[in-house]
């Protein structure tokens, strides 16, 4: 996928560069702890008082700025901590929230999906991110014409068989989901490619969950679908 362009760092207020007291840099850069009104400051906490300072701008108002700060603490100050995924999650939501009173674009699709895609990078075995990831690719599909629509597909589906895998409480939309896209699309090879390689990471007591809608698809008009079914029937 394209990978949307982001902001450059921008110069933080005093009220988040007063966490370092090292300047320069969102949060004072990737050393260690930092001194701070006579005690420590230690990496945790400063990522912690940044990235609350910056759900407070979002909140207040100052969305593009709040974007592009979360962007530059995504990508430098947090990247290699436990704030990571985080924060690239976050950012897919609030690019998606941007403008999401107009039609959905391909380039803005790719935008959130390249934060999203750092933060299943940053947390491989996230079910939010995992999820999140999905659902706008599944928007994506939903929403854009079908020859825009065709590139989001797979990333779609693998991102489904992902989140449905890791969070099983919430299995049964995302199977739904998962349904929709491969009866409707599964005529393709790379989706019944993405399809089968899939099946093995989701446990038979989930597919068990939308077995009424599996079985209605045994004679499938279209032979990838049709074939998909039965083998993972057998």
């Amino acid at each position: 996928l394209p990978v949307g362009t982001l902001p450059g760092p921008p110069r933080l207020p005093p009220s988040i560069d007063g966490l370092s007291r090292a300047g320069g840099g969102l949060g004072g850069g990737l050393g260690g702890d930092r001194a701070y009104a006579g005690g420590t400051v230690d990496g945790a906490q400063r990522h912690a008082g940044t990235y609350g300072y910056l759900k407070q701008m979002w909140a207040d108002g100052s969305r593009e700025e709040a974007i592009a700060r979360l962007a530059t603490f995504a990508r430098y100050e947090a990247a290699g901590t436990a704030f990571a995924a985080k924060a690239w999650r976050r950012l897919g939501g609030w690019q998606r929230a941007v403008g999401e009173d107009q039609p959905f674009s391909v380039e803005r699709a790719a935008t959130v999906l390249a934060s999203l895609g750092n933060a299943t990078d940053a947390s491989p075995h996230s079910y939010k991110a995992w999820h999140a990831w999905a659902m706008v690719s599944f928007e994506a599909v939903q929403q854009l014409p079908p020859s825009d629509a065709a590139e989001f597909v797979v990333p779609a589906v693998r991102g489904f068989f992902r989140s449905i895998a890791l969070g099983r409480e919430a299995a049964l939309q995302d199977l739904l989901r998962l349904l929709t896209l491969w009866f409707t699309h599964g005529h393709r090879a790379d989706v019944e490619a993405a399809v089968q390689a899939g099946c093995d990471d989701i446990s038979a007591d989930l597919w068990l969950l939308v077995t009424p809608q599996i079985i209605a698809r045994i004679h499938a008009p279209n032979p990838f679908v049709r074939r998909s079914v039965n083998r993972l029937l057998a």
